[in-house]
């Protein structure tokens, strides 16, 4: 029904006449949503005019869609969180995330980074296909390449010259151990780039990585600055 700017219309009427009854919000607000992405979707994948066309009649949905949102909340005495989300992201002066991102657009785009930005393209592919054991991997080439490229000059070094590196540059003992491990941890991560659910014994789970994550990122900050 989305293929067509008739089908859309016919569905977007269909949402909004149903949003007027007071019954299974979270159903309505679930079909409104994917609706939503639906034509977010093809707007990514479209051209010039039919992606303008897109765009403007994205726009008139939205507008149209939060004034009846923002009325259900009024009369609604429960605070519903999905509901607040998507008012929220109807809204553009809305930040619904923030953070501190650790490389700039114009070092990302340098030739000198295609190696980085692969790691960083497979590390966010595997972590929304849940392939934790894989993104592990990529997070530790992601550091390698960078740290090789700010003190190294981008020749590949082992992980030993890497750790001596780190203490002749002053980082503390703390991140050179984590570094260490997360060396180590690698080599023990066998089956790092199976797709299967499945990871045994010594795969990496979700959180054994977004620990390690956490605690890398704030490393790979400081040696961007380094570098730049």
């Amino acid at each position: 029904m989305t293929i067509t700017q008739e089908g859309r219309n016919s569905l977007f009427q269909f949402i909004k006449l149903n949003l007027g009854t007071n019954k299974s919000i979270t159903q309505k607000l679930t079909i409104l949503d994917k609706f939503f992405h639906q034509i977010t979707f093809l707007i990514s994948e479209a051209k010039n005019e039919t992606k303008a066309n897109l765009i403007t009649e994205f726009t008139e949905y939205k507008n149209e869609i939060h004034l009846i949102l923002l009325q259900i909340k009024n009369e609604d005495p429960y605070d519903l969180e999905y509901l607040n989300l998507i008012i929220h992201s109807l809204d553009s002066n809305h930040k619904l995330s923030s953070f501190n991102p650790v490389y700039n657009t114009s070092f990302l785009n340098s030739n000198d980074s295609i190696p980085l930005t692969q790691q960083i393209k497979l590390r966010k592919l595997n972590e929304l296909l849940l392939n934790y054991n894989v993104c592990f991997n990529h997070l530790l080439n992601e550091f390698q390449s960078l740290f090789e490229r700010a003190y190294f000059s981008g020749v590949s070094k082992t992980a030993l010259a890497i750790t001596r590196k780190m203490a002749e540059e002053n980082y503390t003992v703390d991140e050179i151990q984590l570094i260490s491990n997360f060396f180590e941890r690698r080599n023990q991560n066998s089956i790092s780039h199976t797709n299967e659910n499945d990871i045994g014994v010594w795969g990496v789970n979700s959180i054994e990585y977004i620990e390690y994550k956490s605690n890398v990122l704030p490393i790979l900050t400081k040696i961007n600055v380094s570098l730049n």
